[in-house]
C-alpha cells in the first residue's frame, strides 16, 4: 500500500508571491495616505489664508476715514492716491516682522473719477512655491475725504 503524502502548508513560491502582492498593495495605500495628507495641508493653508484675507478686507471697510485706517493699520504705507502694505506670516500663520513663507499684500487705490472711492485688493501668497492662496477685491467709500499723501 502506498502512502499518500499530506500537503499541509504553502510552498515557498506561494509565500513569495503573497508577499509581493501585499507589498504592492501597501505601497499604493501608503501613497493614498500621503496624497491625502498633502491635500489636507494645502486645504488648511487655503482656509486660513481666505479667513485672513477676508478679515483684512472687512477691517479696511470698517473705517470711514483713510487717516484713521493708516493710524490703526500702521503696516500700510500712504502714497500718491494709494495705500499699500505687506504682512508676513510664519508656517503657523503667526504674524512676524521679516519675510517668511506666507505673505499678505493689501493695496488701496483711489478712483480719481470718484474722490473717496477706493479699490481694495488683498492677496495672500505662499512664497515657497509662489502660489496665490486667496485673493479678494472690493470697493470702499471713505466718507471723510482727507487723505495723507506723502
Amino acid at each position: 500500500m502506498m502512502k499518500v503524502k499530506n500537503h499541509d502548508g504553502f510552498t515557498l513560491i506561494e509565500v513569495i508571491i503573497s508577499i509581493a502582492i501585499l507589498s504592492v498593495v501597501s505601497v499604493v495605500v501608503l501613497q493614498l495616505f500621503m496624497t491625502s495628507r498633502n491635500l489636507n495641508i494645502q486645504s488648511r493653508h487655503s482656509d486660513i489664508a481666505s479667513v485672513l484675507t477676508s478679515n483684512t478686507i472687512e477691517s479696511v471697510k470698517s473705517f470711514d476715514n483713510p487717516i484713521e485706517l493708516l493710524e490703526t493699520m500702521d503696516w500700510l504705507q500712504s502714497g500718491n492716491h494709494a495705500m499699500n502694505g505687506v504682512l508676513n506670516f510664519d508656517d503657523d500663520f503667526q504674524q512676524i516682522d521679516h519675510e517668511s513663507r506666507f505673505q499678505l499684500f493689501c493695496k488701496l487705490e483711489e478712483d480719481m473719477a470718484n474722490p473717496g472711492l477706493y479699490a481694495v485688493s488683498v492677496m495672500f501668497t505662499d512664497l515657497s512655491d509662489d502660489r496665490e492662496l486667496a485673493s479678494y477685491s472690493t470697493k470702499h467709500y471713505f466718507k471723510h475725504q482727507e487723505v495723507a499723501n506723502d
